[in-house]
């Protein structure tokens, strides 16, 4: 993230001539001038050795996971089952700030630990036979109890005495400590039938009741079932042929609840900094709610898989959609209230999309064969509502910038004020964009682009499409696999982009302008930067004039091809306009994986027991093969959170290489 103990935070600042190297040599010594270690800029950051070797970020985590599984057939179609299983961690950070750094020049200390345990019990009873000569019944009931336990702990160091003791013994201000103990339990009871006809035809039905103890007594239990079939048509119907081999339908309909977090039906206290020696306790900021009911989605699917030519191509496609109702949600209230935000079931989202699969094996021969396998996903995320009076709900957001989710609206849409456009119309009113196409707009009095007067989506960041090609290839006992990642779409805002076009230390801010002059050489030089567009002004009723270099009125747009702004200005001035100039499109595609390999199976392994060996050489994330984003790696500004499309100095991606060994007994 933005922040000086990010050791690339300062990369989008030091210009080229830095030297790095030199910088580790100069790591304890002491600038006479500042009287802070050494760097080449005291402004923001430290020495980049000294935020590595003293400003350390530490994690140590230790897990357990297991399960003992006992299983007794009563009969060969009834059997009963029960399991226990325990996911255990417990885990330790350190974040140490070092005396004199920039941002702590006193130093500071903090420590968090967590001891996290989740038990799962269950039990169940299958019985699985012929109830009539082609029609087979599996049935099964059981319970399920899960209880989590969730311990955290903090503590606290503002300022150190001496350097580089990270203890309470050395803190000069007694610590702050902070405890946070959380419980939560479901118990379940779910139920299973299965008819399967033949081979060929396949019914399921499932109910669910589960009781929660992070909601109301009286919105428990609640239940939720589903339903699935499957038809495979070229069995029912006896098509046998090289040309059609296979051919499956299926469709399925399923409900699924999640209770609230813990604690919010009611409020914690939490311990603050101690006022002239009292203790001080705080109450929530969130308001609690006693009847919040589960969080609700509905799915819907029917799909299809088909095979031809002896199974050597192949189609799996599905077709899906998800509708997630009572939402539970923390919305902002007034602080008048004596709380921030409270919790509150609203609003309903829907993933609507298709998957398709694909699997070709162009070539079959004795040693040697060639597979190609192709996925397709292509989803859209719809807001379809919120909370009454509650026109967007934020999920996060960087330097001005929000990811929201705003009604009527792709998921994510990206908030802030753009550059104006020739077509540009607002309700000034309202104070709302509504339109907003064409050139851009350039002031012939500034010589840089003109700004939208309210906030307005200039993006998001949900890709249109996923997508992934792997070939693989069989040469006697020699495998090779070539694996090509792709993501079209989905929109990113870029701090290293932002900063480094407003430090002037990235590529784009060299270069010559129209006239063949350098574009920082001033302009009454012969120099600075033309901005591309057409020349105008907002007026106050929220539409666009049009005028000339001179600032005059024009009827018709006018090519900016005469009104020059300093470079300086120009790149100081993507401050305000990163809603502009910093959102690119976040699409890539990637060599994600190579895999090479050799086969043994000579007759001395097979008289120890080992009928083949596999080794092979593996290299993944190879390289990047396309992109729209310059100086970053897009996929970095993306992951499996709510908050996405925000890329700030992150870390450059890691290229794997290793060595496998596969052991087949």
């Amino acid at each position: 993230g933005y922040t000086s103990a990010n050791i690339l935070q300062q990369s989008s600042w030091h210009g080229r001539q830095v030297d790095y190297a030199g910088l580790k040599k100069m790591i304890n010594v002491i600038d006479p001038v500042t009287g802070r270690p050494f760097n080449w800029n005291h402004s923001y950051h430290d020495n980049p050795w000294w935020t590595m070797y003293k400003n350390t970020n530490s994690r140590d985590r230790q897990r357990i996971i297991g399960n003992v599984n006992i299983q007794y057939f009563f009969t060969d179609w009834l059997n009963f089952q029960a399991q226990v299983g325990t996911d255990y961690f417990s885990e330790v950070r350190n974040e140490r700030r070092a005396k004199g750094s920039n941002d702590w020049p006193d130093g500071q200390y903090n420590s968090w630990s967590r001891i996290f345990n989740e038990t799962n019990a269950s039990a169940m009873l299958t019985f699985n036979r012929n109830i009539l000569t082609d029609l087979n019944l599996t049935a099964t009931v059981g319970a399920n109890i899960m209880h989590r336990d969730d311990r955290q702990q903090n503590t606290f160091i503002a300022q150190l005495i001496i350097p580089d003791l990270y203890a309470t013994s050395n803190a000069v201000v007694p610590p702050t400590t902070w405890l946070s103990e959380s419980h939560q339990e479901i118990q379940s009871v779910y139920g299973l039938i299965n008819l399967n006809y033949k081979g060929w035809l396949s019914l399921e039905g499932t109910l669910r009741d589960d009781w929660a103890s992070t909601l109301p007594v009286k919105k428990n239990p609640y239940s939720y079932p589903s339903f699935n079939a499957g038809f495979v048509f070229t069995d029912a119907l006896g098509i046998q042929s090289n040309l059609f081999s296979y051919g499956k339908l299926r469709g399925g309909w399923a409900k699924v609840a999640s209770p609230a977090d813990p604690y919010s039906l009611t409020g914690v206290y939490t311990s603050s900094d101690p006022f002239e020696g009292n203790p001080v306790m705080n109450y929530t900021n969130t308001l609690p709610n006693i009847n919040l009911d589960p969080e609700t989605t509905v799915s819907k699917e029917v799909g299809a898989e088909l095979k031809f030519f002896n199974n050597r191509v192949g189609f799996d496609v599905t077709l899906f959609q998800k509708n997630t109702t009572n939402q539970i949600l923390p919305i902002s209230i007034s602080s008048a209230t004596g709380f921030t935000s409270k919790w509150i079931n609203a609003g309903e989202m829907q993933n609507k999309g298709i998957e398709l699969l694909v699997n070709l094996t162009p070539v079959k021969l004795r040693k040697f064969t060639w597979d190609v396998d192709i996925n397709y996903t292509r989803i859209k995320n719809e807001v379809l509502s919120l909370a009454p009076d509650m026109s967007f709900f934020a999920l996060g957001g960087a330097w001005s910038i929000q990811i929201q989710a705003r009604p009527g609206e792709p998921y994510g849409s990206m908030f802030y004020r753009t550059i104006a456009r020739e077509n540009y119309t607002a309700d000034t009113q309202k104070g709302v964009v509504l339109t907003n196409s064409g050139r851009p707009l350039v002031s012939p009095f500034t010589g840089n682009y003109v700004r939208t007067s309210y906030n307005t989506v200039i993006g998001n960041i949900t890709p249109d499409w996923l997508g992934s090609l792997r070939n693989s290839f069989m040469v006697d006992k020699f495998n090779l696999s070539v694996l090509i990642d792709v993501r079209k779409g989905g929109d990113l805002f870029s701090v290293t982009n932002f900063f480094g076009e407003y430090a002037g230390t990235l590529a784009s801010t060299v270069g010559k302008n129209p006239k063949g002059n350098d574009i920082r050489t001033p302009v009454d030089e012969g120099g600075g930067y033309l901005v591309k567009g057409v020349l105008g002004r907002i007026k106050p009723d929220g539409t666009v004039e049009y005028l000339d270099a001179n600032g005059n009125h024009s009827d018709v747009p006018i090519e900016n091809t005469e009104v020059y702004i300093e470079a300086q200005d120009y790149f100081e001035g993507i401050w305000g306009y990163q809603g502009g100039r910093s959102i690119f499109d976040g699409s890539y595609v990637k060599l994600r994986e190579v895999t090479a390999g050799y086969t043994f199976d000579q007759p001395f392994l097979q008289k120890i027991g080992i009928r083949n060996l596999n080794l092979s050489l593996v290299g993944r994330n190879l390289a990047i093969l396309h992109k729209n984003v310059p100086n970053i790696d897009p996929e970095n500004a993306f992951d499996a959170g709510n908050v996405q499309g925000l890329e700030s100095n992150m870390l450059p991606s890691v290229r794997t290489i290793s060595v496998n060994l596969k052991v087949v007994f």
